[in-house]
């Protein structure tokens, strides 16, 4: 029998954000307590969300824990679904009303990436670790195969990635970067051969 070790019905009033905020090596039950408080802001009448997407993200969330608790540990799908929540509640909350809110969300998106991040190495996780990566990037159409990844620079950034370098996050910045010189290079390319053109 699993025994969740926290509460099954957080409120505001029964978590203590400030712990959460100091977290120094999150482990499962800081996984599971920082979704647990983000059911419990979704929740909140005082967080404005349409009535049908709040109860789809609160069965989500709830879910997920459920999941979590039952595998005792976090794996990399959890680490999927977190992220893909987090930015599906960065999209539908107005997170400049909510500061608390916004750095749960901040909190949980850096336990996630940790977690991702500091997991045992190993061929399969590798791979889980990079195709997560190229599923944001394809999913923001920045890339649109994976051999993308490790083109050029990008050989680079993949490589910082794989040890641990880079989070998530710093590594989609980095080939946002990438990609943002490439395009100018392109466009400054293009332009000197129209110049030549018509001169």
């Amino acid at each position: 029998m699993i025994v969740n070790p926290f509460p099954s019905r957080c409120t505001l009033d029964n978590l203590n954000t400030v712990d959460i905020m100091t977290i120094k090596q999150p482990e499962l039950t800081d996984f599971v307590r920082l979704f647990q408080e983000i059911i419990a802001h979704v929740r909140d009448d005082s967080v404005k969300i349409f009535p049908k997407e709040k109860g789809r993200i609160i069965a989500r969330v709830e879910q997920l824990v459920e999941d979590t608790l039952e595998k005792q540990q976090v794996e990399a799908a959890h680490i999927d679904q977190a992220l893909t929540l987090v930015e599906h509640l960065s999209i539908v909350v107005n997170l400049n009303r909510y500061e608390q809110f916004n750095q749960l969300l901040e909190r949980a998106r850096k336990v996630a990436t940790y977690l991702l991040n500091n997991d045992a190495a190993s061929p399969c996780q590798d791979e889980e670790k990079m195709r997560l990566l190229f599923s944001y990037l394809k999913h923001r159409q920045m890339v649109s195969k994976p051999t993308q990844l490790t083109e050029g620079n990008g050989l680079h950034i993949a490589a910082a990635y794989r040890k641990g370098l880079l989070n998530l996050s710093e590594a989609i910045d980095a080939y946002r970067a990438q990609l943002t010189c490439q395009n100018r290079l392109q466009f400054v390319q293009l332009r000197a051969s129209c110049v030549s053109i018509t001169a």
